[in-house]
């Protein structure tokens, strides 16, 4: 059984999140970057999306890249905060066991270059 499941609720829907090996796996592929570029204590846009997306393979396989666009697009919209899913995505990555990052320390970074992770650096 891949990493502990960690709930996370966007908009009218819950999303299971798990972050063991295939959900890095998928992560580094999409982010075109390491799990150890996550060392910091900010994510960007497309960190967050990415994570959020590979998080999702284990449980919602369905999910694509762009259905995860438009979840956080229609959740912000909402007016919603995105720490809150920071928040869930911080923890479960902490308790994977692959790393930590601390979900009191993390945040969601402001600046949207609308690079990859490995280029926000």
């Amino acid at each position: 059984m891949p990493a502990k499941a960690h709930k996370v609720r966007i908009g009218k829907s819950w999303y299971t999140l798990r972050y063991g090996n295939k959900a890095l796996r998928r992560y580094e592929e999409v982010a075109k970057a390491t799990v150890a570029d996550l060392g910091g204590t900010t994510f960007g846009v497309g960190t967050i999306t990415y994570l959020l997306y590979a998080g999702m393979v284990y449980e919602h396989p369905y999910v694509t890249l762009d259905d995860v666009d438009e979840m956080l697009d229609t959740y912000l919209e909402a007016g919603h905060d995105i720490t809150k899913i920071v928040s869930v995505v911080t923890e479960a990555l902490s308790e994977s066991g692959w790393f930590q990052v601390s979900p009191t320390e993390a945040s969601a970074s402001t600046k949207d270059s609308g690079e990859t992770p490995a280029e926000q650096a």
